[in-house]
């Protein structure tokens, strides 16, 4: 409210007080001239002989100023009203920003709710995607080496004069890189995927570096490069761990140290950390006298597809994932790798692991040695294998076996399931991928629908299919055993044996 509003405010109060107040004379001589019989002319007789009336005159006075009063407190209260009412207001349109704030907040969750959810089904389909490009890629490009490299072992087990063996090694040579190419883009696949898998067996750590150095010394020998191991003697003969991950990262970076050094030397080094009654902590060391790594690229020396130079791919080969897969292999079982290096000098890359301590003192392979195939006896086998490479390979295989060992051939999961029920086979190596009914849906039936023993006949999957997804749906589905291809003949020997003797 304004000055001038106050001002009216506080006479038109004063104004209405004066005049109420004018009321209780002019009532008082009132009811004097009507009760006490004076006239209206006697007005100074009236008040000479009521001397009351004087006080009562001063009741405009009195009122007027209490109107101006109460005038002055309306308008305070008016003010103090349109204050609340102003502040009230301002909460209200605050409450209501609010609240609109809210409601678009609210709108915004629930459409970036929406399209997480849009966004993950996206990405499960695009792994899923992924995950049956690799499955199929790996059962295209793992059908056509199982040929290759199979054959390629039966025939340098044959008679070849100098130059046929030197070709076909050399063929096996380069099959063995493709598939070693292969491989590594899978395991990232896998790591990537959260499908890496490791075991806890006995291990003697010192075999498996030795048996990694033996590896190359073919290799190192062409080269004039020394190559040879440094084993602390405190390691314990055997600890707990999974030989075959260490084994595969011991065989990259010594490969790798190789490819890099033309002559000097190239050593391997275990060393033993720490110790306690529970678990022990071993450095691996990879040291060499190569071309070395300049400091700038060594921060990228782990990534994937990374190589120290643009021109080493050219000139060395490789895909730049071997060293990415030493690194999420010892980082995803606790260990830590790491690298130093010189240009020109050398390089040394390094990893530690800790294992856990064992009382076992020999593991199986080292009391059965190395497996030499026997004859499996009188075994009736089915083969189930669509490509006729293959089949060709396995026959070749199994004719080796024994001339007791009998096999027929299915070229899908409908003739294996059809030939199961006529004849009870002893045991069934089943391909996964084929046309009319695959290995999963024939391993299915044969479980669910077939009578015993039937049902009951051992199935090992042999198969291209590298996938651990494809893996544990093969186990779900009640296959006993998992070979990969390219298929190692003593392995699956072995495997038969285990079922079927």
């Amino acid at each position: 409210m304004d000055t001038k509003e106050q001002r009216n405010n506080n006479r038109i109060f004063t104004i209405y007080g004066a005049l109420l107040g004018l009321t209780f004379p002019v009532f008082a001589i009132a009811f004097l001239v009507i009760n006490e019989g004076y006239s209206a002319s006697d007005f100074g007789k009236i008040h000479g002989e009521n001397h009351l009336l004087y006080i009562i005159w001063l009741a405009p006075i009195v009122l007027g100023i209490a109107g101006y009063i109460c005038g002055r407190l309306n308008t305070r209260i008016k003010k103090q009203i349109a204050l609340q009412d102003s502040i009230i207001a301002e909460q209200t349109q605050q409450y209501k920003d609010k609240n609109e704030q809210l409601s678009r907040e609210i709108e915004e969750r629930k459409l970036t709710e929406k399209q997480l959810i849009l966004a993950k089904e996206d990405a499960e389909r695009a792994k899923r995607a992924e995950e049956l490009f690799l499955a199929n890629m790996s059962h295209e490009l793992r059908t056509p080496l199982n040929g290759v490299v199979g054959f390629t072992r039966l025939l340098l087990g044959t008679t070849l004069t100098k130059e046929q063996n030197e070709f076909v090694s050399t063929v096996q040579d380069s099959a063995n890189h493709l598939l070693a190419v292969i491989n590594d883009i899978l395991e990232i696949s896998k790591i990537k995927a959260g499908e890496m898998e490791f075991e806890s067996i006995p291990i003697s750590t010192t075999k498996v570096v030795m048996t990694a150095v033996n590896t190359f010394k073919v290799m190192a020998s062409n080269k004039s490069v020394a190559l040879y191991e440094e084993i602390d003697s405190h390691i314990p003969p055997y600890v707990m761990g999974d030989q075959t991950r260490l084994n595969q990262v011991l065989l990259n970076l010594i490969n790798n140290a190789l490819k890099f050094t033309h002559d000097g030397f190239v050593v391997v080094k275990v060393q033993l950390l720490s110790e306690d009654t529970r678990k022990v902590r071993l450095k691996f060391s990879v040291q060499d006298s190569g071309i070395g790594i300049s400091e700038d690229r060594l921060k990228d020396i782990f990534s994937d597809f990374k190589q120290a130079d643009a021109s080493v791919a050219r000139k060395y080969g490789g895909t730049g994932l071997g060293l990415s897969i030493c690194k999420n292999m010892v980082e995803l079982q606790g260990g830590k790798i790491y690298v130093e290096s010189v240009v020109n000098v050398g390089s040394s890359f390094h990893f530690e692991l800790e294992f856990k301590k064992t009382s076992i003192i020999k593991t199986p392979e080292d009391s059965t040695g190395a497996f030499e195939p026997k004859d499996l006896g009188n075994v009736n086998l089915l083969l189930v294998e669509d490509n006729k490479i293959n089949v060709k390979l396995a026959e070749n295989v199994l004719k080796k076996w024994g001339g007791d060992l009998r096999y027929q051939i299915a070229s899908n999961g409908q003739e294996a399931v059809d030939l199961h029920e006529k004849e009870n086979f002893d045991i069934i190596l089943m391909d996964l991928q084929m046309p009319v009914m695959d290995g999963f849906e024939a391993t299915e039936y044969i479980r669910k629908e077939l009578p015993a023993p039937q049902c009951q006949t051992p199935i090992i999957a042999l198969t291209a299919d590298v996938m651990a997804s494809e893996k544990s749906r093969a186990f779900d589905l009640g296959i006993n055993d998992y070979i990969t291809k390219p298929f190692d003949a003593n392995k699956l020997f072995a495997t038969i044996a285990k079922f079927v003797k």
